[in-house]
């Protein structure tokens, strides 16, 4: 498991000190690097999970931003809030993705603030965790096609800081959707 977290830290790593802009911003252009809190639920397992993201803005125009994003899930057991019925508790998962993520702002100005559409995909991998009949470990790991869809209102926190409040679906990477909800502050 301590090989799961050490990946998961290695690849969040490298994609954050890879998109950093070496050259600064001027105070009136909005950030381009956003990290982010995030929790949710999986519907399909009755299972709560939460995680970490960033996401680095490669091209503004007008209402639209594109960029690249990675998220990782923390490792969570399969149906850990199920009240009804059995839950797998013998399986833990974690899962990380990188995808290119788009906004587009609602507020039909020049100015990328307020109520905001959101989407991404790409691909995750998604390590699952399972405890076989005899009773040791197995471990299997899949590549999966994943994406986003939401929305969120961004607001200025400052001259060089903003905040992004959003609702999300995440789907592909899951045994169903997960419903995710984050905070993420821009840098």
């Amino acid at each position: 498991m301590k090989s799961n977290y050490f990946t998961t830290v290695l690849i969040m790593s490298s994609f954050l000190l890879a998109n950093i802009s070496v050259t600064g911003q001027t105070s009136n252009s909005l950030p381009k690097n956003y990290f982010g809190i995030l929790g949710g639920v999986e519907w399909n397992t009755l299972s709560v999970a939460a995680g970490v993201e960033y996401e680095r803005v490669v091209y503004e125009r007008k209402q639209l931003t594109l960029g690249l994003k990675g998220v990782a899930v923390l490792p969570y057991r399969y149906g850990n809030v199920a009240i009804l019925g059995q839950s797998d508790g013998s399986r833990s998962v974690t899962k990380v993705a990188i995808m290119g993520a788009g906004n587009f702002f609602l507020n039909g100005l020049d100015t990328k603030k307020g109520l905001y559409l959101c989407g991404g995909t790409g691909l995750g991998v998604v390590t699952d965790k399972y405890r076989l009949e005899n009773g040791e470990y197995g471990n299997n790991s899949l590549v999966r096609f994943s994406g986003e869809t939401g929305a969120g209102v961004q607001v200025k926190l400052s001259t060089k800081m903003t905040m992004r409040i959003s609702g999300t679906v995440f789907w592909g990477m899951f045994k169903g959707g997960y419903t995710v909800g984050r905070i993420a502050v821009g840098f």
